[in-house]
């Protein structure tokens, strides 16, 4: 009883896409043969492809974390928490700061129209998810766990969060710029029609409880949220919905080739800039913004009984809760911008290292007080490939996710892998499981 009054109190009726990871397919993103798996690092790549034609049949990334795999011996519900989860089921975790970012890249078509110009045109789903808490215990507020004495005491903390899902519909467009004896440079662009998924942002500060057995001794918090209705469906009854309003994006890059004197290797490096992810989310309609603040003195929990719903809730409580009207109706979330470099450096026609390095400014940090101002993602991912094996190591550090180690293999056009493979062999965690796998078809 006690754990549905504070759901209810805190109305944190928002989902999150709590199976995605922070990294993308960590390990295929150097290779050479999968330009629609690269898309979304630098676009300007597409033209050096040496296929005419390439076909992504699926690209899936899965992460299951926290409580996700404890107690499921049923497979289908298993199924059921690949994918999208309720915010729930994030609040539940033993950790309270997360970061969480997913790709999913549906049917896509890249097309080389000659040596100089490139086309591709992808879709994909999207999601992202800040959330932080200035103290552990906060979350067990949302936890399915009974209360202890432990959340007692509480005083001044803070739980905030925000989470985006999204589609993108991609055209996209590579050229070669320069081509000389020595070198060539490409540039390209991708120009992205957004439609919002279920997205929004909830902010709790000044959180001050204290409780018994019998009753609610004092309890204090200050909400500030906005959702728009696809996120509350979700929450209510577990439908996905992505027809939300209309934005538009682009991603920018350039790519740089120094050509090698040795006549048996592609190249001698490359190097790449880009500019991904320019543009947001915008809510125009059907959503919901709110402030209010929440003070309860010596209050019995036999006062919610029969209560199923917010407005039921706020109609018990009268004056313990107060509403602030809030003018503007709609609401737009930014999509944090990525700086993206990376250089690839060839020893033979079979082996290669390719360093990455991805830098984004949190655009939530005003908004929200997310620890995290800055996100920083690099990567070093020895390989050897040929146009039927390959066999990558990719080595991370996320300043989120910490470091990462793992195996990604390639056949023809099948790959898997996983950036936590051999991290979990020497410091394995249950709660955490992580692959990728995907299938791109060349057409010469």
């Amino acid at each position: 009883m006690k754990r549905n009054i504070f759901h209810f109190l805190l109305f944190f009726a928002f989902v999150i896409s709590h199976n995605l990871a922070s990294q993308h397919s960590k390990g295929i993103h150097s290779s050479n043969y999968f330009p629609l798996q690269n898309l979304a690092n630098n676009v300007a790549d597409l033209v050096l492809d040496s296929n005419k034609m390439h076909i992504n049949a699926v690209s899936a990334h899965i992460y299951l974390q926290n409580q996700m795999l404890e107690n499921e011996s049923d497979a289908a519900q298993l199924i059921k928490k690949i994918g999208f989860s309720t915010m729930n089921s994030l609040m539940t975790s033993i950790e309270s700061d997360t970061y969480v970012h997913g790709r999913i890249l549906l049917p896509s078509v890249s097309y080389k129209l000659n040596e100089k110009n490139a086309f591709a045109l992808s879709t994909s789903i999207r999601a992202l998810g800040y959330f932080a808490a200035s103290h552990k215990d906060v979350t067990k507020l949302f936890s399915e766990a009974n209360y202890d004495q432990k959340m007692n005491g509480l005083a001044d903390e803070s739980l905030n969060g925000v989470v985006l899902t999204w589609t993108e519909l991609n055209v996209s467009y590579s050229r070669l710029l320069i081509k000389n004896d020595q070198y060539s440079i490409s540039g390209g662009i991708t120009l992205k029609l957004i439609q919002s998924g279920g997205n929004g942002y909830v902010s709790l500060n000044g959180i001050n409880l204290d409780y018994n057995d019998d009753k609610i001794n004092n309890f204090d918090v200050d909400v500030n949220y906005a959702l728009n209705d696809l996120i509350y469906e979700i929450g209510e009854d577990g439908k996905i919905k992505f027809d939300g309003d209309y934005a538009m994006g682009a991603d920018i890059a350039f790519s740089f080739v120094k050509k090698d004197d040795r006549k048996t290797t592609p190249y001698h490096y490359k190097l790449g800039v880009a500019i991904n992810d320019i543009g947001g989310l915008e809510n125009r309609s059907s959503a919901m913004r709110s402030q209010y603040h929440v003070s309860i003195k010596d209050m019995p929990y036999e006062r919610f009984n029969g209560i199923t719903t917010v407005d039921q809730l706020v109609d018990s409580l009268n004056k313990s809760v107060e509403i602030y009207k809030n003018e503007k109706e709609g609401f737009s979330l930014d999509i944090p911008t990525r700086f993206n470099f990376y250089g690839d450096y060839c020893f033979t026609s079979k082996l290669y290292i390719n360093a990455s390095l991805s830098l984004s400014r949190n655009p939530y940090k005003t908004l929200l007080n997310v620890k995290y101002s800055n996100l920083f993602d690099s990567s070093i991912t020895p390989r050897y490939e040929t146009d039927t094996w390959g066999f990558f190591l990719p080595l991370g550090f996320h300043n989120i996710t910490g470091f990462t180690s793992g195996i990604a293999l390639k056949w023809r056009y099948f790959y898997i892998g996983s950036t936590r493979l051999i991290s979990n062999l020497f410091n394995y965690d249950p709660n955490k499981m992580e692959a990728y796998l995907g299938v791109n078809i060349p057409i010469n």
